[in-house]
């Protein structure tokens, strides 16, 4: 979904990279940003999970994308964005009853700040 949504907005001559907000670290990079705060991690993971979207795609892409990546962009050039990119995910993102789901991935650490 990610990559698609870089790829259409690129198409339309948008820096994606530039208009995305959102920050995906992996456990062991995450693990030097709490450490490099002074915390001591006593565990960090990433764990995935399947989550269906009752609404579909496009609903839940609107919600995490017009007010940060399109809100630049008029409400038709956003709607053209979202359906297109709705077209592109459709052939991965559908379970075999049609349903749309996404993998979603939780960060989970628990990290202690001595006090000094």
């Amino acid at each position: 979904m990610r990559a698609s949504l870089y790829r259409v907005l690129s198409e339309r001559g948008h820096d994606a990279t530039s208009l995305d907000p959102w920050y995906f670290p992996s456990d062991t990079a995450y693990r030097e940003v709490l450490e490099k705060a002074g915390f001591k991690v006593e565990s960090i993971g990433l764990f995935p999970r399947m989550t269906y979207l009752s609404n579909g795609l496009k609903p839940w892409l609107a919600v995490f994308t017009r007010q940060s990546m399109l809100s630049e962009m008029s409400d038709t050039e956003a709607e053209e964005i979202l359906e297109e990119v709705v077209k592109e995910c459709e052939v991965d993102m559908k379970d075999e009853r049609g349903r749309w789901c996404l993998m979603y991935v939780r960060l989970r650490f628990r990290a202690i700040k001595p006090a000094n």
